[in-house]
């Protein structure tokens, strides 16, 4: 893709001709911005189609330099399928990273005591934990564990589809971008009630792990003494967003491999494979 390429070259020029410090930079200060957008979602400060919005500019303005989507499970993927060079995706990943720490640090600093506690939020949400009786909290934890991983392998499997080497539409920033924020707002719909989380471990993460030390913090300056329940539903609850995308990843990669990318690669009458975004034919 020329026009990106040019981007890039004109970018890392600027920067003594390491193209990856605009790459990494812009990763780090999208993935900020999310982890601070989706605060303000958790805490009624936004919905999920202005929080589908922020992810749509965000990922429209830094497209045509990084590709990794400000998603560590995107950019692991495209990682192992060859979009991007592993390198790349596995320092997008650690940007990614400290950038919804710090994001959803931000977010959390400028609360309410009330508003914090809303930070500190179970998988499974909608339920309350302390009324929910013991035989049915694994049940709960189970089942969040199910729905995330497959809405990932799901996401990703219909993801990689779409941004298929046949598909001229894959190469343009705007379309991975539009593609990405219309299935965050149908996911948050269908599933986030379930999850509390949207497709992002390092966002899903943050926000959790920092909503429960604040809770955590809250009760025992009060001198509040918190359950052992709810000590180890938090344990529980952080491997949904841990585990979870890694197994969804896994069961993407292993179906896109094996039967989508073969069957989309010979609709397109080509006996390539997969050819990462943004390589022309003259680069191959």
């Amino acid at each position: 893709m020329a026009g990106t390429q040019d981007v890039e070259k004109k970018v890392a020029a600027k920067l003594g001709g390491n193209d990856k410090i605009p790459k990494l930079l812009l990763e780090l200060l999208g993935s900020i911005f999310l982890a601070w957008s989706f605060g303000m979602l958790l805490t009624g400060g936004a919905d999920p189609i202005n929080f589908g919005a922020a992810i749509f500019l965000v990922n429209l303005a830094i497209g045509s330099v990084a590709q990794g989507y400000c998603n560590p499970i995107i950019a692991l993927n495209d990682g192992i399928i060859g979009r991007i060079p592993i390198i790349d995706a596995v320092l997008y990943i650690v940007c990614q990273f400290v950038g919804a720490f710090l994001g959803s640090g931000f977010a959390h600093g400028n609360l309410t005591d009330v508003d914090q506690g809303r930070f500190m939020r179970f998988p499974t949400r909608s339920f309350s934990w302390d009324t929910t009786k013991d035989e049915e909290k694994g049940v709960l934890v189970g089942a969040a564990f199910g729905i995330y991983l497959l809405a990932v392998a799901v996401f990703l499997i219909f993801f990689n589809g779409a941004r298929h080497e046949s598909n001229e539409l894959s190469k343009k920033p705007i379309f991975g971008a539009s593609l990405y924020a219309v299935s965050t707002i149908f996911y948050l719909h269908l599933a986030g009630p379930f999850t509390g989380g949207f497709l992002n471990m390092a966002i899903d993460t943050s926000t959790y792990a920092i909503g429960y030390d604040s809770f955590d913090q809250y009760n025992e300056e009060r001198n509040i003494e918190i359950s052992d329940d709810i000590k180890s539903a938090y344990d529980d609850n952080l491997i949904v967003y841990l585990i979870a995308p890694f197994i969804g990843l896994i069961i993407n990669l292993i179906l896109y491999v094996a039967i989508v990318s073969p069957s989309l690669t010979a609709g397109n009458g080509s006996s390539t494979g997969a050819a990462p975004v943004g390589t022309s034919d003259t680069d191959r």
